[in-house]
């Protein structure tokens, strides 16, 4: 967050948003006002308020309806209901509906400051929340494809090997490279080279079981991890994965060009009871692979 959040408070009424906006100001918050909906909705888009006040009583607009919009314009501002008592459903409903709290009127200021205080305190806790999610999403996931990354699956085959050594069941991995890629690259730019990536990385997230990993092993390679999974399975499983990425560029229309991979398997632990070993067998196949034809899978 900024060292000093800002307030929309949205209220037509001069009593009621003059003493909120001492509050605000109070609290150490830069306030400003609305008279409408339609004004709040413009200046809402044109910068970030961590606190929207709402006044219950805003003509030709209801306060759910409010709500509503400030999350369909993607913000997640803390939204506190300013009503009187009398308006108990709508407080209730409103509160239903993702605001965090309410201020009664008329505006008792102490009470105000404090409902306004435990509603910055709350944003400063999502917004660390948010930035704590956000660099561990950075440390497991690819910037680009949006998978997991090269660590992520080191992490997760060290761990899955583990698990199959201790409960013996077999356990698969597959290592994927993009079959001339660097001619890709150079007959259509970096650009629909960085598109390929993306779109194989999609198709490979939604082609996995939930209990399953696909990472960006580096560069134009994949790997992944097939849990509960022996040779036979995985072999199955990287065709059906061989034969998906031809037809990627039949759902991805502004590829220029398809393309396809080559696919090494390795299975524990009949392949290797390592990590190193695991990795190494299939990084053979798939040179095998390569050296055979390309577009095709190995194990």
């Amino acid at each position: 967050m900024r060292e000093r959040g800002r307030a929309l408070i949205v209220d037509g009424r001069p009593t009621t948003r003059e003493s909120l906006l001492r509050v605000c100001r109070g609290a150490g918050l830069s306030g400003s006002i609305a008279l409408s909906w339609p004004e709040a909705k413009e200046e809402l888009r044109s910068r970030y308020y961590d606190l929207v006040l709402i006044c219950s009583e805003s003509r030709g607009h209801s306060c759910v309806a409010m709500i509503r919009d400030i999350r369909e314009l993607g913000l997640d501002s803390c939204i506190l209901i300013v009503a009187p008592p009398r308006r108990h459903s709508t407080i209730v409903e409103c509160l239903s509906n993702g605001a965090y709290d309410n201020i009664l009127t008329p505006v008792h200021e102490t009470w105000a400051a404090i409902t306004v205080s435990r509603a910055i305190e709350r944003r400063k806790y999502y917004a660390g929340a948010q930035m704590k999610d956000h660099y561990r999403r950075l440390s497991i996931f690819d910037d680009l494809t949006r998978i997991h990354n090269h660590r992520y699956f080191h992490q997760s085959l060290s761990r899955g090997i583990s698990a199959a050594a201790r409960y013996q069941y077999p356990f698969s991995i597959l290592l994927m490279d993009l079959d001339n890629f660097k001619a890709y690259n150079d007959a259509h730019g970096h650009l629909a080279g960085d598109q390929a990536l993306r779109a194989l990385g999609a198709f490979l997230g939604k082609s996995i079981r939930a209990g399953d990993i696909a990472a960006r092993y580096g560069g134009e390679e994949f790997a992944l991890i097939l849990s509960h999974t022996d040779k036979e399975g995985a072999l199955v499983v990287a065709e059906r994965l061989r034969a998906g990425t031809e037809a990627i560029q039949r759902t991805h229309r502004s590829l220029p060009a398809p393309f396809t991979v080559s696919i090494g398997a390795a299975t524990f632990p009949g392949d290797g009871k390592t990590k190193d070993a695991l990795i190494l067998r299939a990084d053979k196949a798939l040179y095998r692979a390569k050296r055979d034809g390309k577009n095709r899978v190995c194990g």
